[in-house]
């Protein structure tokens, strides 16, 4: 899919989800001073949803954040951004402000436009380009952006022709990143994506958004953010407040880099070469996590040589993996009907670590999505028979084709006696469970394959990050391959992929040799549930549910809190946590206070109390309406409060004692409030502020029970 969707008629593009960031932001600020950021903007074009991308736009200029606009000169109907009378005037209107750069984005925006083309062919489409931009807006761009991040030598050259001097692909499919080739264009792609293709260009979270950026930063002097403005929008391009605030949120983020030192200019006005990152570190991934690599598509009659490679090398490596078998072909042929195949087969079948599965029946297109039950207990039948006769083996794992299924297809594996089921975890929404009973879903998490890309095969760093990202979410991570996709259009081994393969085979191998569980499907079985205890996270919800009071004098509204000693004035600060649903029995095992920082004058001591009252109230404004409040015995001192980035989380000191005050009380009940009272400590005269309720939902204060 293109990377704004596929036009046919009008625009039609993959739903998605995104929300505000659900919890409290904790980025650590890049140490060294020089760092650059980059904003991308895509997709500026006549006659598509002109009002969001100004809205878009607006709001990054309005908070000062430098950025590159992606100008499409012409649409595949023939139409010219000067046609479109009301976003010729908006770019015209903002051509000439300092953070703003117009950039060449292709010529029509074409699917893979620039992928396969002549140089004469890319020189007239960059051509006609530059010529329409100049007409249109009076501008002679000096980036250019290729439609889907696709190119190949000849655009490279061609924008070289024409004068062009910067040029921003995407990481992933751009070997020149950081690099002036041919001389005098340089290479900025495209670091950090705020969409994920994975799951149709879904918006992911502010949260998602910048730790992929302070990671980007950690081995980068530059990084390019790209964004699509109509990814803000609904499929009317009406905006959605609640991606609207993920951009807010990514903005403030982005002040806070600028703050702190960062640069943040556009692609046109970066002028310093920069050299390739190294690859990112691989860690250990730890004892009780397991690994399992999934194998599709071996079927008669279709690259035995790159399948024997494939597989050997897996196999070479020590790595156990499962290979999914295809019977049949719709053309009739049975898997027993290619010789060479099934010996190859019959030979690795007894070699420890190896899994042969059953693979659908002929891999027809979405073959097991919508059968009835005896339609899909007919294929499952018909495929182990033909294994059973073939190999003689009788498998235990069933991988429907596309990874695709109906409860008709579990039913009938449960019926046949298999015992493991393997989809993709974005398709199985029973995965990791029994369902049915005896059938258990092991799903691929991490796809060596770009799908978003034709398919490409990611690099091995890529690919380990995934891995690394995913286990740190779960235990187990399938690990899925097309053993065709180490190949080129001939069928011979490509050693571009095949590279990648190598570099994931050896970290697996070395995650199983500090530890890690290596297994088949068949193999795998889930650890125990382990007892674990329950946890409580009590937002505070409300405009008057925290303040804070400076000698005496209440503070409501405001972004902050503010707690200390400022010269002669004390600062007090409350938070109110309005409906603590703890059951009356609970044992506490830990309680803390969360605090999102927002400024310091320098490391702060307070001290922790909670309000002795069966169900306290609202902060009020009324004099000391904070410090009146009749306080617990129990204390904990807070000392040390850090100077730290914006919006990370300082969490307190355990204050179980306090919170088992209140709670024990004999009017306090399941659902009533809890407030938590900051108050200076007489020896310190410094101030601290956290983040309020106001100053943005994601940060509020926080108040975080373990209890049994």
């Amino acid at each position: 899919m293109s990377a704004r969707g596929i036009r046919a008629g009008g625009w039609i593009r993959a739903a998605w989800a995104a929300g505000v960031v659900g919890c409290a932001l904790a980025f650590a600020v890049p140490e060294s001073p020089a760092k650059t950021i980059i904003v991308r903007s895509d997709d500026a074009e006549a006659f598509f949803w002109s009002g969001l991308f100004r809205t878009f736009t607006d709001t990054l200029i309005t908070n000062g954040i430098p950025h590159t606009i992606g100008v499409i000169p012409s649409q595949t109907s023939g139409e010219l951004i000067s046609d479109d009378a009301a976003m010729t005037a908006y770019l015209k209107s903002i051509k000439g402000i300092s953070t703003i750069e117009l950039a060449l984005h292709g010529w029509q925006h074409s699917y893979y436009e620039f992928q396969s083309l002549t140089l004469a062919q890319a020189e007239s489409k960059i051509a006609s380009g530059l010529a329409v931009l100049q007409a249109a807006l009076g501008v002679a761009p000096t980036t250019f952006i290729p439609p889907q991040n696709a190119y190949n030598s000849n655009t490279l050259q061609a924008c070289a022709n024409k004068g062009l001097t910067r040029f921003s692909a995407a990481g992933y499919n751009d070997p020149y990143a950081g690099q002036e080739l041919p001389a005098g264009l340089l290479h900025l792609p495209s670091t950090v994506d705020s969409q994920d293709w994975s799951r149709g260009g879904a918006l992911k979270t502010s949260a998602a958004v910048i730790q992929e950026c302070v990671a980007a930063l950690a081995s980068r002097e530059v990084i390019v953010l790209q964004f699509h403005f109509w990814a803000f929008g609904d499929d009317n391009g009406a905006l959605v407040p609640a991606n609207y605030q993920v951009l807010l949120e990514i903005i403030g983020w982005l002040k806070q880099q600028a703050a702190q030192g960062v640069t943040l200019t556009t692609i046109g006005a970066y002028g310093r070469a920069v050299q390739p990152p190294d690859p990112p570190p691989v860690t250990f991934v730890g004892t009780n996590k397991t690994l399992i690599v999934r194998s599709d598509d071996a079927e008669a009659f279709f690259g035995l040589d790159l399948l024997r490679t494939v597989t050997d090398t897996v196999i070479s490596y020590g790595v156990p993996h499962t290979l999914g078998v295809i019977p049949s072909h719709p053309s009739g042929e049975l898997l027993s009907d290619d010789p060479g195949m099934v010996a190859y087969l019959n030979s690795i079948k007894g070699t420890p670590g190896v899994e042969l599965a059953l693979h659908g029946w002929q891999h027809a297109s979405y073959e097991f999505a919508n059968l009835t039950l005896a339609d899909a207990q007919s294929k499952i039948t018909a495929g182990l028979a033909e294994l059973q006769a073939t190999l003689g083996i009788v498998p235990k794992t069933f991988i429907p084709p596309y990874n695709a299924f109906n409860s008709n297809t579990l039913q009938a594996c449960v019926n046949k006696g298999l015992t493991r089921f393997s989809a993709a975890s974005y398709s199985d929404p029973a995965a990791w469970t029994e369902s049915p009973p005896g059938l258990l879903h092991v799903p691929s998490v991490v796809d060596f394959q770009d799908w978003n890309n034709n398919g490409a095969v990611k690099s091995g760093a890529q690919i380990i990050q995934e891995c690394e990202a995913a286990l740190a979410l779960r235990d187990t991570v399938v690990i899925q391959i097309h053993f065709w996709a180490f190949g080129d259009s001939s069928g011979a081994l490509d050693p571009v992929p095949y590279r990648s393969l190598v570099d994931v085979l050896a970290w697996v191998r070395a995650q199983g040799d500090l530890g890690a569980k290596l297994k088949t499907i068949a193999a795998y079985a889930p650890p125990a549930p382990a007892v674990t205890n329950k946890v409580l996270t009590v937002a505070v919800a409300g405009a008057n549910d925290d303040a804070y009071e400076a000698g005496g004098t209440m503070v409501r509204g405001a972004a902050y809190t503010i707690a200390g000693k400022s010269g002669s004035t004390v600062h007090r600060a409350g938070f109110r946590f309005a409906s603590v649903k703890l059951p009356k029995t609970a044992k506490i095992v830990s309680a803390k206070l969360r605090l999102s920082y927002n400024w310091a004058s320098g490391a702060t001591d307070t001290i922790l109390y909670g309000e002795a009252r069966d169900s306290s109230a609202a902060f009020a404004t009324t004099k000391n309406n904070l410090s009146g409040r009749t306080k617990t015995s129990a204390t904990v001192a807070w000392s040390g409060l850090p100077i730290a980035a914006w919006g990370q989380v300082i969490e307190s000191p355990d204050i179980t004692a306090i919170v088992k005050q209140i709670v024990s009380r004999t009017g306090w009940k399941s659902g009533n409030p809890i407030t938590i009272l900051q108050y200076e400590n007489a020896a310190t005269a410094r101030i601290w502020e956290a983040i309020t309720y106001e100053g943005g939902a994601s940060f509020a204060p926080k108040l975080v029970i373990e209890y049994q």
